[in-house]
């Protein structure tokens, strides 16, 4: 019995030795209509409309995540990912001549969620 308990426990350990926890959280957050696409260093993060999109990093290092939208309109932001860190980010919609949108780093989730209920989630596991 001693021995059992004994393996179950070393199973337990190296189990979570290998797991892979070190990660940053990026969340995106968009209030208005107009579809747009979010990139990390070139890859494809999510398309969004309204709502707020997550996306873990497992890649650690300085990310430029970029904002396109139909009209070709590109805007980015670099942020250097850490482990745990939680880094989010609301997408300001440019004056309608502008036909655009900048990223803007907020401190903290908004508290309204009424136009976040679409939520895209994805990470970078695929890219190493």
């Amino acid at each position: 019995m001693k021995r059992l308990l004994l393996l179950i426990v070393v199973i337990l350990i190296s189990g979570s030795a290998f797991c892979q926890n070190d990660f940053a959280t990026i969340t995106i957050f968009k209030k208005t209509a107009p579809e747009a696409s979010f990139y990390l260093d070139g890859k494809l993060m999510g398309k969004l409309r309204k709502g707020h999109l997550e996306y873990k990093v497992y890649n650690l290092h300085k990310a430029k995540i970029t904002i396109t939208n139909n009209q070709n309109y590109t805007n980015e932001i670099i942020i250097n990912l850490q482990k745990d860190g939680v880094y989010n980010l609301e997408v300001i919609q440019l004056k309608p001549s502008y036909k655009g949108y900048t990223l803007e780093a907020i401190g903290m989730q908004p508290a309204d969620k009424v136009y976040y209920e679409n939520v895209v989630k994805g990470d970078d596991k695929d890219t190493k």
